[in-house]
């Protein structure tokens, strides 16, 4: 459901902190969840995803994106009849600055194009698709995070995912979790996007991605 791509190096993360910290690591998911797919991307990467990769590099370029990394991770299902799995996946963003940053989470729009051209990640395009922007203040979310829950089928599979984004520094962190019988919650994608978060504050992000 949630398609790793092939990695290509991104432009090098600031001294300060890993880009592979940034995204999940095996503390920040359940023990029923194992790593799948990782690696760094570049803004090329990520533009080419895009249904108009031509214009999404410009618009990424001008956005102030430096590079990212990405870990996927997938849930143990247990015996037969295996319910679908749960998959999750976990994006952290590189840009210029703190402000861009937090422009690139302001700017997103709650339509299946805006949400996917922003995350290295596949759900089926299709014109049935549905987005639902979800209120964040009662959650543990942190300050200023958008969250967005998504449905999309077609003829060979269908998904619902909730993806939650929050700028912290200059990074933009991402969680997605889904499967093809809606039973992720808000409540696990939030709670592994706090993770993440706080593993970003504790490590000390510079207002500037430039070292």
């Amino acid at each position: 459901m949630l398609l790793g791509t092939s990695c290509q190096l991104g432009q090098s993360s600031p001294p300060e902190v890993a880009l592979d910290n940034l995204a999940c690591v095996r503390a920040d998911l359940p023990q029923d969840y194992s790593p799948q797919a990782s690696g760094s991307f570049s803004l090329g990467t990520l533009a080419d995803l895009a249904s108009d990769p031509a214009a999404r590099r410009t618009e990424l370029h001008a956005s102030g994106v430096a590079g990212g990394y990405f870990s996927t991770w997938r849930q143990a299902v247990g015996e037969p009849p295996f319910p679908p799995a749960i998959d999750v996946l976990c994006q952290v963003i590189r840009f210029n600055s703190a402000d861009q940053a937090k422009a690139f989470v302001a700017s997103l729009q709650p339509t299946l194009t805006s949400l996917e051209d922003s995350t290295i990640t596949w759900v089926p395009r299709s014109s049935n698709g549905q987005v639902e922007e979800i209120a964040t203040g009662q959650s543990s979310l942190p300050a200023g995070a958008r969250a967005f829950h998504l449905a999309s089928a077609n003829n060979e599979t269908s998904v619902a995912v909730y993806a939650v984004f929050a700028a912290t520094g200059p990074y933009v962190q991402t969680v997605w979790a889904g499967d093809s019988v809606d039973s992720a919650t808000l409540a696990q994608a939030a709670t592994i996007e706090a993770a993440i978060a706080g593993r970003a504050v504790s490590a000390g992000t510079p207002t500037s991605a430039t070292p």
